[in-house]
């Protein structure tokens, strides 16, 4: 008899969609289905923060989770309903893929990875904090930058003072913590001693007064670069793997209510007063840039010649208050990519919009700690920030 072909099982249908754009770990994702889209419902293999809303017709939420995720796919297919799998490819967030390992804190010249300080004073409110950078806590080194702070009470002056020590140095570490000490000591026992007028820097002319502040910057800036030789010597390095930048800040209220400043800045970093009610911008340094991308100047022996010092000292007199701000690039970068970023009264707004919630803080130094964690693409260096916030500023 001829032979009868058996029919062939039924397949199902080959149905696609086109891939969803993917999403991101940590941040808000809204895809919305085309109204044609023949879709019935979407279900996720596993909880990912994600979730689909029927009558809106759109996956939302936060990601909370990275890699492929598997989604059921329910559509309409002649009539009938069809499920189909497709992924949904989520990128992890960034800041996870970096690790945050311990610094060695037996070996020489070990220090905190992070720092922070807190001092009220009857004109304002000193606080200050560091961090080490992603790119040192990946891989377990030190955070190479440091600050002091201090209120001289008999002479009424606020001291800040910051360092960042040069990634190409073995010990910049030790140095940056080496020159603001020296710089603070230093500006203390000139003004412990009444024997000379550098305690009377609020009461004397405007002309003396710059002179005194002057006098006080230069001695710190020679006593910093002693420590660095004496160090060196003691533990047989080369003075040079010490190197580091320093900003030095000094603000006093005079007793006709105004405030007079002055600061100092050799290297990479900013100083600035800022005044959020006006909008009014006063940088107190210049960055010194080198001939490449990311070079700088460091202390040395030719940043003690008296016209140098002369020439970085910035001076400001004003009735009104000023914050008095000071950082290191790891802050001013990000927040300011360029020299004339910081001459942007706008950009300086911006920063101090995200700083009022830290400061707001019932512990603002661990509060700007925290902030100091911000994201920044590109941007990992250590951070650090001083500030001096007049009580009659605006927080």
């Amino acid at each position: 008899p001829p032979h009868t072909p058996t029919s062939a099982p039924a397949q199902p249908p080959r149905i696609s969609l086109s891939p969803l754009p993917p999403a991101n770990e940590g941040q808000p994702y809204e895809r919305e289905l085309p109204p044609d889209a023949p879709v019935l419902n979407i279900a996720f293999a596993q909880d990912c923060g994600l979730a689909w809303d029927g009558d809106a017709r759109r996956i939302h939420g936060t990601p909370t989770t990275s890699g492929d995720i598997q989604l059921t796919i329910t559509i309409n297919h002649d009539g009938k309903a069809v499920e189909i799998t497709q992924p949904l490819h989520i990128n992890p967030d960034p800041k996870s893929l970096w690790k945050d390992l311990p610094s060695d804190q037996t070996a020489p010249f070990a220090k905190p990875d992070s720092a922070e300080d807190l001092q009220d004073t009857r004109q304002g409110r000193l606080l200050a904090a560091r961090v080490r950078g992603r790119s040192h806590a990946h891989v377990g080194s030190y955070c190479d930058d440091d600050y002091r702070l201090h209120y001289h009470e008999a002479s009424g002056l606020h001291l800040l003072t910051v360092a960042d020590g040069a990634g190409s140095a073995a010990y910049s570490r030790y140095g940056s913590q080496l020159a603001v000490a020296a710089v603070k000591n230093t500006i203390i026992a000139l003004l412990d001693d009444t024997d000379n007028p550098h305690h009377r820097l609020a009461h004397v002319d405007p002309a003396q007064r710059e002179k005194i502040a002057a006098n006080l910057i230069s001695h710190a800036l020679h006593a910093a670069h002693k420590a660095h030789l004496e160090a060196a010597q003691q533990h047989g390095l080369e003075a040079k793997s010490l190197s580091c930048t320093l900003l030095i800040g000094l603000a006093v209220a005079l007793p006709d209510g105004s405030w007079y400043h002055a600061a100092y800045q050799v290297g990479d970093g900013a100083a600035a007063l800022w005044q959020p009610e006006s909008g009014n911008l006063h940088l107190l340094g210049e960055a010194d840039s080198g001939a490449y991308s990311g070079e700088t100047q460091f202390l040395s022996r030719a940043q003690l010649d008296e016209a140098d010092i002369a020439r970085r000292i910035r001076h400001h007199n004003d009735t009104a208050p000023y914050t008095l701000i000071l950082m290191t690039d790891g802050v001013s970068d990000p927040k300011f990519e360029t020299d004339a970023g910081l001459k942007n009264p706008a950009l300086w707004q911006a920063l101090w919009q995200e700083l009022k919630t830290p400061l707001a803080e019932p512990a603002p130094d661990s509060a700007l700690l925290d902030w100091l964690d911000f994201w920044s693409r590109g941007n990992h260096d250590d951070r650090t920030i001083a500030l001096l916030i007049p009580n009659d500023q605006e927080r």
